[in-house]
């Protein structure tokens, strides 16, 4: 399996796997960088890239399916030097296929640090998120 972000092959026991099928079919192999739960609830997935912007086609198409399948965002995060940028995929919106796809200005929806990228999860999604079953015992004891 190549690497989406840099190209170099990395090699891991499920490509191994499917290796001598892959040559007549249509398989692709990709990883999920993120996928954040807030409660019980999956309400976003995640793909990470350090250094340049670029996503390879056809792991967006897939990234794509995963997010509209779970029918919640698609956010593409891009770190460098300290600076995120976080772009939001419409899984509406169909992907051209080729070697890269191109993020639209208009899709970011963060610009900043990585902790004011921590404040824009934490009033997008975890301010929303119940208490964990300790938090939860703690507030019955002191009453």
């Amino acid at each position: 399996m190549k690497c989406p972000s840099c190209g170099e092959f990395v090699d891991n026991t499920l490509w191994r796997a499917i290796q001598p099928y892959r040559s007549n079919k249509a398989v692709v192999l990709s990883n999920i960088d993120g996928i954040l739960e807030v409660g019980d609830r999956i309400v976003a997935v995640f793909e990470e890239k350090h250094g340049r912007k670029r996503v390879r086609g056809y792991q967006a198409i897939l990234l794509r399916k995963v997010a509209r399948k779970l029918q919640v965002p698609l956010f593409y995060v891009f770190e460098s030097e300290n600076t995120v940028e976080v772009y939001e995929y419409p899984t509406d919106q169909i992907i051209r296929s080729s070697p890269f796809i191109n993020l639209n200005p208009e899709f970011q929806v963060f610009s900043g640090s990585i902790s004011e990228f921590g404040e824009y999860l934490y009033n997008r999604f975890l301010i929303h998120a119940p208490l964990s079953r300790v938090e939860r015992r703690k507030r019955v004891c002191f009453r």
